[in-house]
């Protein structure tokens, strides 16, 4: 590796570990803040481009290592137990939410941002989930 290279990497980090501490003290998503930043240094500012750094060839390998993260990550913290007393009727908004929050942010990735179908897809999976998350968060009162 460039010494540029572990120098951007090591910059990442830290700003990835300053805006979850943001997060915390505004108690705010950290997720979205690091998909704003994320954009802002990628597609919109280029100032990073991730075939550069790692190659094209190790790039699909990272992303999809990354989403497997945050689908955990998700997982982990999901309480069933606690959706089971909520009722027959909530229960059918939880999945009508998500299934629209996930057409929706999935057609919308395809045909206005351009994104491939399956990166899409992946897209709105993520963000109706965490969508959902927050709803969730609101109503616990955190």
């Amino acid at each position: 590796m460039q010494l540029e290279t572990i120098n951007l990497l090591a910059l990442l980090v830290g700003s990835a570990v300053g805006i979850q501490w943001l997060a915390a003290r505004l108690r705010f998503p950290a997720l979205l803040l690091l998909l704003a930043f994320g954009i802002l240094i990628g597609p919109v500012g280029e100032v990073l481009t991730p075939e550069k750094i790692v190659g094209k060839e190790l790039l699909g390998s990272l992303v999809s290592l990354a989403v497997a993260l945050v689908l955990f990550e998700g997982g982990l913290s999901l309480n069933l137990r606690e959706a089971r007393y909520a009722g027959k009727t909530l229960m059918r908004l939880i999945v009508s939410g998500l299934v629209l929050g996930f057409g929706l942010v999935s057609i919308l990735a395809y045909t206005v941002v351009g994104l491939e179908l399956v990166t899409a897809a992946v897209l709105g999976a993520m963000l109706a989930l965490f969508v959902f998350e927050l709803r969730a968060l609101e109503q616990a009162g955190q």
